[in-house]
């Protein structure tokens, strides 16, 4: 993993570092959330093609992505135990959808499952991308839920939310703009928790999105910052208030998708290019 992968995979991990990770769950529709336990770690270099392996509490079901020899393609692994060895054939294998820049990303098993009252799976996988640019880069993490309706049923993309991103962009551009004394760079953050809804009528599990957004140096968002003069007191992160929000998720089978109950606001500023 490159040095700047390295920055970047630590600026999202501080994203993320605050998240609530709640232990099973349930709503009142009978649909749980379960804990989803990693059982064979990985390497930061293997994590380039392997995910870790993670299992549920009774090890009942275990998942693990990876990417397919081509480079672009990543699957979907589904053991109904803790596999024995490593090249123990799956109870099911699927293709993952693919991003925007399939050769720069990796996927990770998201840390929970979602068992619904009908015995449908709700699975989600976390799919992270960087990107390098001149004078940093950014890394962000959009978790997808894959429905499977029975063990053979085709899985169905239902819902894809951004849970984490981390951007480092340079300021300062001369010698006299590192002798200015203000902030020499920009930071921006996001991280998201999707959790159970308690309460639900019978039927598909409703979800809670919250997220914070934040930025440092103070001021930071607004235009032209990078020529304003500077406090010392103005070193300090500032939470982003229009894109910390939460929002409830609820299936709409108009779309086969879950919408929130309102339109999420415009973030573009933690979003990759």
């Amino acid at each position: 993993m490159s040095l700047l992968r390295l920055a970047l995979a630590a600026l999202v991990l501080s994203a993320t570092a605050s998240r609530a990770q709640p232990s099973a769950t349930a709503d009142d529709g009978g649909n749980r959330m379960l804990p989803m336990t990693v059982v064979i770690p990985v390497s930061d270099e293997q994590a380039e093609t392997l995910s870790a392996l993670r299992c549920t509490s009774a090890r009942d079901l275990c998942l693990r992505a990876w990417r397919v020899s081509d480079g672009q393609q990543w699957t979907l692994d589904i053991h109904d135990r803790v596999p024995a060895g490593p090249n123990l054939a799956p109870a099911r294998r699927i293709p993952l959808p693919a991003g925007e820049n399939p050769d720069r990303e990796t996927h990770r098993i998201w840390p929970h499952l979602v068992r619904e009252a009908s015995g449908a799976l709700l699975i989600g996988v976390e799919r992270y991308r960087t990107e390098g640019f001149s004078g940093g880069g950014a890394g962000a993490t959009q978790l997808m839920l894959l429905r499977l309706a029975t063990a053979a049923a085709e899985p169905a993309e239902v819902l894809t939310v951004l849970t984490s991103y981390g951007a480092m962009i340079r300021a300062c551009f001369s010698e006299a703009d590192y002798n200015s004394g203000r902030p020499c760079h920009q930071e921006l953050e996001l991280s998201g928790t999707l959790s159970l809804m308690p309460e639900a009528a019978a039927g598909r599990p409703r979800f809670d999105f919250a997220t914070t957004a934040r930025v440092f140096p103070r001021g930071s968002l607004r235009e032209g910052w990078e020529y304003r003069r500077y406090r010392r007191a103005d070193s300090v992160w500032e939470r982003d208030p229009s894109c910390s929000y939460r929002r409830v998720f609820t299936f709409d089978a108009a779309t086969g998708r879950y919408v929130p109950d309102r339109p999420l606001p415009e973030c573009s500023n933690y979003a990759l290019q």
